[in-house]
């Protein structure tokens, strides 16, 4: 369940400026070489992501539709509770789509930032990634280029830092755009800090952990390690899992088939005999392994997966609280942690994503214009 970072590390060194190649960037429109649009604004309400007649709109947390739709979509999407994520507010902006440019609108569905790039995605930590030509920069929230188009691929910043590509390698690079680890080695995709560490894997197959200097702090003498979250991350002993703390010394003993994401609210997902059910930070379990599948805790509740018959082995999805309760009856062919008071669902296979509130009570249901012939079971957003 949990996805490993790859790394393929051939020597550690640190770079603090940008190499003069990196300089030559695409062109990226100024502020002033926009024409004048909204500042962002503070959002009154939560607003939520719609998708009506193949166009994104948004409600309010009461099912009332606050920005009509229309707003265009990604073609390869299957419009599944990830794109309700995708073009979610953040920092007070959400990302659209208008003709094939991407852009920014305000919670009043008025241009913020406006449609000029080939790709954008949502901010993070106030900065956001776009791409101007073949090549990705960041700006802020006034549209203001902040780091220029340089870069292959790029991924949103963490603690400060994030993810490039350029030439042949992954780096990272701070929020003005100085590559300030260049470890020389090729990282996959999604390799990001968390709690003040990042992941590497050698050639040798061996995980250790840097600080953002680039220095190890735990030895490349681990398998398979993941994250750390809330202090902990997982490893691999043998053919089970435990968690390490940040001093590389066991924490929980591996004693586990499988571990999810790592620990959230205080609790982690882990699977034995095909069953999954949360543990505490002492691995002890406090929700017994019974599911299909489960998630982390969001806002003090968990989606899990429980298989109601024999033509479903998957299971339909739920949401229980820490107790383990359910809350949310299992009924979901795909589903969304709640962001504020609402969670995006899908009620079937031949439906769009529609929401429910806390209790489960849906408050804006749209059946889709087509049937989809797959669909991705476990729309995740975490």
């Amino acid at each position: 369940m949990a996805r490993l970072v790859t790394i393929a590390l051939t020597s550690l060194t640190v770079v603090v400026l940008m190499s003069s190649a990196l300089t030559q960037t695409p062109r990226m429109p100024t502020v002033s070489q926009v024409p004048a649009v909204e500042k962002p604004t503070q959002m009154a309400r939560p607003l939520f992501a719609i998708l009506q007649n193949n166009k994104i709109g948004y409600i309010d947390r009461r099912g009332t539709i606050a920005i009509k739709p229309q707003f265009g979509t990604r073609l390869y999407r299957s419009y599944s509770v990830s794109d309700a994520e995708e073009f979610a507010f953040q920092n007070g902006l959400a990302l659209v789509k208008v003709g094939r440019q991407f852009g920014y609108i305000n919670p009043a569905g008025r241009i913020a930032i406006k449609p000029q790039f080939a790709d954008a995605k949502p901010f993070h930590e106030n900065l956001t990634a776009v791409k101007v030509g073949d090549r990705w920069g960041f700006i802020d929230a006034t549209g203001k280029r902040v780091i220029p188009p340089a870069f292959q691929s790029v991924e949103n910043f963490s603690e400060g830092l994030a993810q490039v590509w350029s030439g042949d390698k992954y780096r990272f690079a701070d929020r003005a755009g100085r590559v300030v680890i260049d470890p020389g080695f090729s990282v996959l995709n999604n390799s990001h800090f968390s709690d003040g560490l990042a992941v590497v894997l050698t050639v040798e197959q061996t995980s250790g952990f840097i600080d953002k200097t680039g220095t190890f702090v735990i030895p490349p003498k681990l398998v398979g390690a993941g994250h750390f979250s809330e202090g902990l991350a997982s490893v691999i002993v043998g053919n089970k899992r435990g968690f390490i703390d940040k001093t590389g010394r066991v924490a929980i003993a591996p004693t586990f088939d499988e571990v999810g994401h790592g620990f959230s609210e205080g609790l982690a997902t882990a699977r034995v005999d095909g069953k999954w059910g949360y543990i505490d930070k002492t691995g002890t379990w406090t929700i017994a392994p019974q599911f299909q599948q489960a998630q982390s805790f969001s806002q003090g509740l968990a989606r899990v997966a429980v298989s109601i018959d024999e033509n479903n082995p998957l299971g339909k999805i739920g949401y229980i609280d820490k107790t383990g309760k359910r809350v949310i009856s299992p009924q979901f062919a795909d589903a969304s942690d709640f962001r504020g008071d609402l969670a995006a669902v899908v009620t079937g296979f031949d439906n769009g994503w529609s929401y429910v509130d806390r209790t489960g009570k849906l408050v804006w249901q749209r059946l889709a214009e087509y049937r989809h012939a797959s669909r991705t079971f476990w729309g995740c957003l975490s």
